[in-house]
């Protein structure tokens, strides 16, 4: 079974995280708020500590943060975190979620393809609940 990690449980996130959960994804969630977490964790998921010990339990991540910034600390070294990047094996994919630029997709398909690691900008759209589907 492959194992799948999700960093950022926020307003899509955790409702992502949640449906892989409900589909018996054996699923790594971290998140900087404990409250999503332990949700996860509750309904089947297991924690991860740093964002590099992520990285070393999945082979597949979906990162839902919310800007730039958050992607970039995510991937690469931030304080004592070595990042995703450096914790995932060769084969790893890393399916960045969050509304990034172009540029920033580039810079780590860059970094992380000499390691044998693919970057996917793959966006989301909506938010919130759906108006009801009109049968026609």
């Amino acid at each position: 079974m492959v194992k799948v990690g999700f960093i950022g449980l926020g307003n899509m996130g955790e409702g992502m995280a949640l449906n892989l959960v409900r589909a018996g994804i054996q699923l790594t969630v971290r998140d900087v708020r404990p409250e999503p977490v332990a949700r996860l964790t509750a309904a089947g998921a297991a924690a991860a500590s740093s964002n590099y010990a992520l990285g070393q339990a999945c082979e597949i991540v979906c990162i839902a943060v919310f800007d730039e910034q958050q992607v970039r600390r995510s991937c690469l070294a931030a304080g004592d975190d070595p990042g995703l990047l450096a914790g995932l094996s060769a084969g790893g994919i890393v399916c960045i979620h969050s509304t990034i630029p172009t540029s920033l997709s580039r810079e780590l398909a860059e970094i992380a393809a000499p390691r044998g690691i693919q970057i996917l900008d793959v966006p989301m759209t909506g938010g919130g609940k759906s108006p009801p589907v009109r049968e026609r």
